[in-house]
């Protein structure tokens, strides 16, 4: 008769099933990415469905065998790190004069 019933997860073991921080499963469930269901104050549980459903809209689903559309992202396009300009002028800070020592 249980193996009708849909599995429900508490926040500890939906955070575990996603590989996530219980605080970041908290998080996508106060953003609305997450659907849940509420049955009590401040406790949630979540379908197992809903887990999938999740992951697929991440992209996150099950592995094909097919290669992906796109190739390793080459190093040119890579994220550069982007460095002050050297021609602006540094000025420290005047010291303040110790009286103690006129």
């Amino acid at each position: 008769m249980t193996d009708n019933l849909p599995r429900l997860f508490t926040e500890e073991e939906a955070a575990a099933y996603l590989r996530l921080n219980p605080r970041t499963l908290a998080r996508l469930r106060q953003a609305g990415e997450i659907r849940h269901i509420k049955i009590a104050a401040r406790r949630y549980r979540y379908l197992e469905e809903h887990l999938i459903a999740f992951l697929a809209a991440r992209g996150a689903g099950p592995k094909s065998e097919e290669p992906p559309l796109h190739g390793p992202i080459s190093p040119s396009k890579s994220r550069k790190r982007v460095l002050p300009d050297s021609r602006v002028p540094f000025f420290p800070k005047p010291r303040r004069r110790d009286p103690r020592r006129d």
